[in-house]
């Protein structure tokens, strides 16, 4: 940040401090609803609760000051967790919080390179 005054440095370093506070509070409120079902810390986090976290600390930095947009999806991500807690929609691990291993999976196989640069085609 030498590029910038100090003036600018110190407004960046207290707005980076709001930011992690707001990502601390979403990460506990995420956490309250998770442990009534998962075993936390979870190994893998899902994209669905970073999507949610997303839309709590958005929510946050607008304080009292967010449009309606920013509001629904704060009532979406408060939603989905009572959801998750309550076992209604699935993330994708298993409730002590690791990705279930699964080997029944389609496979596929050829002797030769499916893919050739040369060729273009599939199979």
């Amino acid at each position: 940040m030498s590029g910038y005054t100090q003036e600018e440095q110190d407004a960046t370093l207290a707005a980076l401090a709001v930011i992690n506070n707001r990502l601390l509070d979403a990460d506990s409120v995420i956490n309250g609803y998770l442990a009534t079902r998962y075993t936390l810390p979870l190994s893998t986090v899902p994209r669905m609760v970073m999507l949610i976290a997303c839309n709590l600390v958005r929510h946050a930095l607008y304080d009292d000051q967010a449009p309606e947009l920013i509001q629904e999806r704060y009532r979406i991500a408060i939603r989905q967790l009572e959801a998750l807690a309550k076992g209604q929609v699935n993330i994708g691990v298993d409730v002590s919080g690791n990705k279930p291993t699964v080997n029944d999976a389609a496979q596929m196989s050829a002797t030769t390179p499916v893919f050739k640069r040369n060729e273009g085609g599939f199979i």
